[in-house]
């Protein structure tokens, strides 16, 4: 059977769990970019540096959030015109899609460069170690170009029949930021500049993978003068949600960094930067169970097959519901060892995250099915309502529970805003479900 032939009439569980595996490891090993940069920084550079890097990683959200913002967007645009038999559509979007990535690529990093020093003091860089901070987040903008394009490529690349190829490429990319981080911190005794050094290389080598598949494709050709408004319209509305998603991080990031700062100093951004860490983790498996719906979904729902579509939800949910409780189990048993894996934390080091994990880690049970409906509503083009549950999880609700919850709780209502939020919006997406799935049921009471 071809891979069309499979998204659209091959065993369901089977066609799921393919996708499912190369997306998780694919995305778990992305994750690892940063968290071996952290636990390279946390052992060699201790609580300071870790605090540095926590400041740091919002600019490497935002630059994952606009790779992430063409890629989901623009293939699940393809994959719907695919299932349509619209070849000629489906290339002419992924065109679109690489033009955009290098405007905006171009754009934020000059952006950047000329405006770094606001842009270091603004992620607060001038409460922690300025010149840390400061190795990271340049060299970072200055390749931004290069984190857009794995997430772009990849994106395409599982819409294009070969989760494989976007797997291998993020696999072998975080261990040669595994081996660099070794040699440019250990080694060579780089610091900061080292740990931000070996993820771009990562990176880069990443594109340069995926660029092989792409070469072979016969539907990833790349075709000048297909850059209409229409297209970067589809593109950006349906990508827009996962752009939320991923800056909803680097938002939770800046705005805990801001609180945690003005009560806990610089002890707590180290408490929270092992916490955010795994929270990086959890939220790209959770990405990774989305998007092995959406190639199955978007296919299928351009084909007219909705139960099919819905099928390949259902089990993602059930999944990510699973995924959520065991982040969760882990968390709750084993908040010291969590710790100590990245830092000689001190007592007082301990403390603060222990307590924090314990809280915080209750927002996972809700987080991967919110994530996972978000990516199916993109992947049926439902814009609205991914962007209306990614915006309510990452910004509104967070931002909200920031404003009043520490005042009213303290330390409780810092660690508690996430677990709210995610509950919450998942509320808004249990409504949604029964909407849509009693629309259905009328449906097809009418076609009988």
């Amino acid at each position: 059977m071809s891979t069309m032939e499979k998204l659209l009439s091959g065993n369901l569980k089977k066609v799921f769990f393919h996708y499912l595996v190369t997306s998780v490891a694919g995305m778990m090993v992305f994750a690892f970019y940063v968290l071996v940069d952290t636990l390279f920084v946390g052992r060699f550079l201790g609580s300071e540096g870790l605090a540095a890097l926590n400041v740091s990683l919002p600019i490497y959200g935002a630059v994952t959030g606009i790779g992430l913002l063409l890629g989901v967007g623009g293939g699940a645009a393809m994959s719907i015109s695919l299932g349509e038999d619209n070849e000629k559509e489906a290339t002419a979007l992924f065109s679109t899609a690489v033009l955009l990535g290098i405007i905006i690529s171009l754009i934020f990093t000059t952006l950047g460069l000329v405006f770094r020093n606001q842009f270091v003091s603004f992620l607060g860089g001038d409460q922690v170690n300025t010149s840390m901070v400061r190795q990271y987040v340049i060299p970072v903008t200055m390749f931004s170009f290069s984190f857009v394009f794995t997430q772009l490529f990849a994106a395409f690349a599982r819409h294009d029949g070969a989760p494989g190829i976007a797997m291998w490429s993020t696999i072998l990319g975080g261990f040669l930021n595994i081996g660099l981080d070794a040699l440019f911190i250990v080694g060579f005794g780089w610091g900061m500049l080292g740990a931000s050094s070996a993820t771009i290389i990562a990176s880069l080598a990443s594109v340069l993978i995926l660029l092989r598949h792409i070469r072979k494709s016969r539907i990833l050709k790349f075709r000048k003068a297909q850059m209409t408004w229409f297209r970067v319209q589809r593109i950006v509305t349906n990508g827009g949600a996962s752009l939320v998603v991923e800056l909803s991080s680097s938002v939770v990031l800046f705005a805990h960094n801001r609180v945690l700062l003005s009560t806990l100093g610089e002890l707590g951004v180290a408490a929270y930067g092992v916490i955010a860490n795994y929270a990086i983790i959890a939220l790209s498996i959770f990405t990774g169970v989305g998007q092995a719906v959406q190639p199955i979904a978007s296919i299928n729902h351009g084909a007219g097959l909705t139960e099919r579509s819905r099928g390949a939800l259902n089990l993602g949910m059930g999944i990510s519901f699973v995924l959520g409780i065991i982040f969760y189990g882990v968390g709750l048993g084993f908040p010291k060892a969590l710790t100590n894996f990245f830092v000689e934390a001190t007592p007082e080091l301990l403390k603060i995250s222990t307590f924090g994990i314990r809280l915080y880690f209750l927002s996972f049970i809700f987080a991967g099915l919110n994530v996972t409906s978000a990516a199916y509503f993109q992947s049926l083009e439902q814009r609205q309502y991914s962007l209306q549950v990614s915006l309510l999880r990452g910004f509104i609700f967070v931002v909200l529970g920031l404003l009043f919850l520490p005042q009213l709780f303290g330390l409780w209502g810092v660690w508690l805003t996430v677990p709210l939020a995610e509950l919450l919006t998942f509320g808004f997406v249990f409504v949604k479900e029964k909407q849509d799935s009693l629309v259905e049921k009328l449906a097809l009471v009418r076609r009988g």
